[in-house]
C-alpha cells in the first residue's frame, strides 16, 4: 500500500524549515512522498496582504522541483471557498482508497486538532504525524493523544522528532521589505527567492491594512487558537469595549483590537503560562503562581506585541490590566477591564446586572463594583486575590466621583 504525507500551510513563501520538515517526515516514516499543499483561504487567516495563490504555488514548484519525494498539490487551490482539512482528506480518500494517507502538523497544532472544523472526519480519513520538539515536547504530546483517543477511538496518531528553529515567513517578509537579501536567503530556498525578486513579491507596502483590515485579521487569527467558547467571549469583549469607547470618547478602534486580542494568550494551560512566563522572563506575583489563571494578561500582552505585531502601548497595557485593573488606569485599561466582566455572553452573576445597568452612566463606579464583586468572590473561595486587584479597588473608591453620571 502507497503511503503519503499531506503538509498544509499558506506557503507564503515557503521557507527552508517547510522543506526540512516534509523530508524528515518522508524519511522517518517511510513516506513514498509528501505533497505540499497551500491553502486556498486559510480558515484561521486573514487573506488580505497574502501572496496570490499562482505565485505561492509556482514559488512551491521551484523549490522542490529537484527534491526527490517532495511534490507541490494545487489540491486546495481548484476548490472554491474556505480550505478544512477535515474536507481535503475525506476528498483525498475517495480519490486514494488504497493509499494511506498522513496529515503532517507541528506539535502546537496537535494540541487543538480535536477542536478544528469535524475532527472525526480528519481521524478517520488520515493518520496524524505530530513533529515533536525533544524529550519534554513529546511528553506532553503524548498526553494530549492519550486525551484524544479518549474521545476519538479511532485516531491513530504518531510523532515525529524534530528540531524545530524560529524561521518563519513573516519573519521573510520583514527581511525583504528591510531590503536584506541576505538573511532572507538564510530562510528562504534560492529558486523561491529568484521568484520573488523576479515579480517583485512582498516589497511595497500593498500589505499595509486598513483599520478594519486589521480587525478582521486579528479576529480570524484569534479564532484559529481559541476554543468557540472563548472566542466568542473576546468577541463580546470586543463589540462591547467599542460600545464604551463611543459612550466616553475613546479610540473605538484601539477597543476593538484590545478586545479582541485580551485573551489571546488564554490557549496555553496553567503550567504552560507559568513556563513560558519564565521563559520570556516575565515577574509573576506568588497570586499569580497560585493562580495560573491570572498569568494570560502578562503573556497575552506579550503575545499581543510579538506576534500580532501590536505596538501602541496603549493597547499593550489594556491587555496587560485586564484582570487586575491597576491604579490611575487610562480610559482604554478601564474600558477594557469593565468589557471583560460584563460582555454579554457572561454568565449571570450576583450583582452583573446592577454593573450593567450603571456602566454606561459612570464607568468607574461601574468598575469600583467589578472589583469589589472580584474580591468578594474570591474571598468565598479561599482564594488570595492579586495584591494589584486591591490596589486598584482602593485607589478607584478614593478618587470616585458620584456625580460624574451623565
Amino acid at each position: 500500500m502507497n503511503k503519503i504525507g499531506i503538509l498544509g500551510g499558506t506557503f507564503d513563501p515557503v521557507h527552508k524549515t517547510h522543506i526540512k520538515m516534509a523530508l524528515t517526515a518522508k524519511e522517518y516514516l517511510g513516506l513514498d512522498k509528501v505533497l505540499l499543499m497551500p491553502s486556498k483561504k486559510p480558515p484561521h487567516k486573514f487573506d488580505a496582504g497574502i501572496a496570490p495563490e499562482e505565485d505561492r504555488l509556482n514559488m512551491l514548484k521551484a523549490s522542490l522541483e529537484n527534491i526527490d519525494g517532495l511534490e507541490a498539490s494545487d489540491y486546495e487551490l481548484k476548490r472554491d471557498g474556505f480550505t478544512y482539512t477535515a474536507d481535503t482528506l475525506s476528498a483525498l480518500k475517495k480519490e486514494l482508497p488504497d493509499t494511506d494517507i498522513y496529515f503532517l502538523i507541528g506539535e502546537d497544532s496537535l494540541m487543538y486538532i480535536d477542536e478544528w472544523y469535524k475532527p472525526d472526519a480528519i481521524f478517520a480519513n488520515a493518520r496524524i504525524a505530530a513533529f515533536a520538539r525533544g524529550t519534554k515536547s513529546e511528553h506532553k504530546l503524548n498526553e494530549k493523544i492519550s486525551s484524544i483517543r479518549n474521545v476519538f477511538p479511532a485516531a491513530d496518531i504518531v510523532t515525529v522528532p524534530f528540531e524545530a528553529d524560529d524561521v518563519s515567513s513573516s519573519s521573510f517578509r520583514e527581511l525583504i521589505k528591510a531590503g536584506d537579501l541576505k538573511k532572507a536567503s538564510e530562510i528562504i530556498p534560492k529558486e523561491a527567492l529568484d521568484y520573488i525578486s523576479k515579480h517583485g513579491l512582498y516589497s511595497g507596502s500593498a500589505d499595509k491594512l486598513s483599520n478594519q483590515e486589521q480587525i478582521l485579521r486579528l479576529t480570524e487569527m484569534v479564532k484559529g487558537i481559541l476554543k468557540p467558547s472563548r472566542f466568542e467571549h473576546s468577541l463580546g469583549v470586543s463589540y462591547t469595549a467599542a460600545s464604551l469607547a463611543m459612550r466616553y470618547g475613546a479610540d473605538v478602534y484601539k477597543a476593538r483590537v484590545a478586545g479582541i486580542l485580551h485573551d489571546c494568550a488564554k490557549y496555553l494551560s496553567d503550567d504552560e503560562q507559568i513556563a513560558f512566563a519564565k521563559e520570556k522572563g516575565i515577574e509573576l506575583t506568588e497570586a499569580e503562581i497560585a493562580n495560573p489563571a491570572l498569568i494570560h494578561a502578562k503573556t497575552g500582552a506579550y503575545f499581543a506585541k510579538v506576534k500580532y505585531e501590536i505596538e501602541d502601548p496603549e493597547i499593550i497595557n489594556a491587555i496587560r490590566y485586564h484582570t487586575t485593573g491597576k491604579e490611575d488606569m487610562t480610559l482604554l485599561e478601564k474600558i477594557i477591564f469593565c468589557a471583560d466582566y460584563m460582555e454579554p455572553n457572561r454568565k449571570s452573576i450576583p450583582g452583573l446586572d446592577s454593573i450593567r445597568n450603571i456602566i454606561f452612566k459612570n464607568l468607574d463606579k461601574a468598575a469600583l463594583m467589578i472589583c469589589d464583586n472580584t474580591l468578594n468572590y474570591l474571598d468565598s473561595l479561599g482564594i488570595v486575590p492579586d495584591e494589584q486587584t486591591k490596589k486598584t479597588r482602593d485607589y478607584l473608591k478614593e478618587h470616585l466621583d458620584d456625580k460624574a453620571d451623565v
